[in-house]
């Protein structure tokens, strides 16, 4: 475990410079260009291996329930006497380290397999003020919040997608993603909990639409989803376990990409629609968040439509920023992300 975290440790300082090196090599590349195809959409018979490393640096902001920009700790103590007898900050951090398998079961079938290892460090100096009343609830919170790190497995996730048509301009998949609560390690609790998993079961129906408008290269998407989970059980923020159930979760994503001989750059639009959600009564996290999203890759994916590859790769590092909100953590994030055909 102490090499995973030296990995990741080394990754995170040196992402500068990586994004720097891989920005300049892309520039200097001019190529001709062919249109691109859609990275998911393989015959069958035919996997795909992706890795994708997500960091998020440590952040100490959320949006308040008016989309204000205020400390991290006004959204974890949902308790606003508490919070004005609370002193001192709390930040977290995270990475995440995603390893998938993609597999092509028929023309209209494929099957994904997600398999994530999660890295997470909370720091918080939290303590009460002087002439605080005394209150053991209270304790307990502030003791949950403390300073802790936590590495290991996180939640498993299965897909199953189905074309549900197509033609040489677009075309449109549904289906369902399954999480598995097998993340164990830290303990979950209240509705922003720090651990690697949810354990919670958690389904997603999900709607793909793509299309390829007539300029060469440019691919724009919509993506619909609906997240449910399963009732279940958690720890209260004073450790007091209770009946949980995740609010509803709708998310919508507009997308385009442009790509260029081995050049890909992308944009993306990701609006975030949460309901409340109930542990031991309503647990006040209802909200939205409206994020942005710029991708730069570089890859023969797109030579597919002319070449036979003996392996199609392509290579891709993104930048993701909130712009807006309500009751979420403001929490930007780097993603580099590696793709094979085989």
């Amino acid at each position: 475990m102490g090499g995973f975290n030296l990995i990741f440790s080394l990754i995170r300082k040196y992402f500068f410079w990586m994004f720097f090196i891989l920005s300049a090599v892309l520039l200097q590349s001019p190529k001709e260009g062919q249109a691109v195809q859609q990275e998911t959409r393989i015959p069958a018979g035919v996997s795909m291996a992706r890795f994708k490393l997500i960091s998020k640096p440590a952040f100490s902001e959320a949006y308040n329930g008016y989309g204000e920009r205020v400390p991290l700790k006004w959204l974890l103590i949902n308790d606003e006497q508490l919070n004005d007898w609370v002193t001192g900050s709390i930040s977290r951090e995270e990475t995440v380290l995603e390893s998938s398998w993609i597999y092509g079961l028929s023309q209209d079938w494929m099957l994904e397999m997600v398999l994530p290892l999660v890295s997470k460090k909370q720091s918080s100096n939290l303590v009460l003020k002087n002439g605080a009343p005394s209150n053991s609830e209270w304790d307990a919170i502030l003791k949950n919040l403390q300073t802790e790190t936590v590495n290991g497995l996180g939640d498993i996730r299965l897909k199953a997608g189905y074309e549900m048509g197509a033609s040489t301009k677009w075309f449109v998949r549904g289906g369902l993603t399954l999480s598995v609560p097998s993340g164990s390690s830290g303990t979950p609790r209240g509705v922003y909990p720090f651990s690697s998993g949810k354990q919670i079961y958690d389904s997603r129906f999900f709607l793909h639409i793509n299309w390829y408008p007539f300029v060469r290269g440019l691919r724009n998407g919509l993506r619909f989803s609906q997240n449910t989970a399963i009732k279940g059980e958690r720890e209260n923020m004073d450790g007091v376990e209770s009946s949980f159930s995740k609010g509803n979760r709708f998310e919508f994503h507009y997308n385009w990409s442009y790509e260029h001989s081995d050049l890909f750059y992308a944009f993306e639009l990701h609006h975030l629609q949460q309901l409340e959600s109930q542990l031991g009564g309503g647990a006040n996290d209802q909200g939205y968040l409206d994020q942005g999203l710029l991708e730069i890759g570089w890859g023969n994916l797109n030579q597919l439509e002319s070449n036979l590859l003996e392996l199609p790769w392509q290579v891709r590092l993104g930048h993701r920023r909130p712009l807006r909100g309500e009751r979420q953590p403001i929490a930007p994030a780097w993603q580099l992300d590696a793709q094979i055909y085989f």
